[in-house]
């Protein structure tokens, strides 16, 4: 079992890219847009789902307000390629997911709140 708190979160989101074959790619991302724990392919970069990731919620969040819709849980994209999820874990942290244009909506999202909850106890 692994011991440490970043340990922990890092398996989380191993088990979660390995458990869910609707997910290719998640990482734990700072409001800030810094990496704090991520499961990835050697395709994706990171850092860069990292500050992507933070500047869709930034977004995101401008929108909310503007549009009177609320506090922001969830950003979403979807592409040609796939989908891009940007989920709220708390006031200090979001979860990336990336899938395949051919993942299961529901179940991508139910998969990545699961996670977002589970995460909440580690920060």
């Amino acid at each position: 079992m692994i011991g440490s708190r970043t340990g922990r979160i890092s398996q989380k989101l191993e088990d979660m890219r390995q458990h869910s074959p609707e997910v290719e790619a998640v990482a734990l991302i700072s409001m800030e847009g810094l990496l704090l724990a991520q499961s990835v392919p050697a395709d994706i970069d990171a850092e860069r789902l990292a500050a992507m990731a933070a500047a869709m919620l930034a977004l995101g969040e401008r929108v909310a307000e503007e549009l009177a819709r609320g506090e922001l849980e969830r950003v979403s994209m979807q592409g040609e390629l796939g989908h891009v999820i940007v989920q709220a874990v708390n006031e200090k942290a979001v979860l990336a997911a990336c899938s395949a244009e051919d993942a299961t909506l529901g179940m991508l999202l139910l998969d990545i709140q699961r996670t977002a909850l589970a995460l909440r106890q580690f920060l």
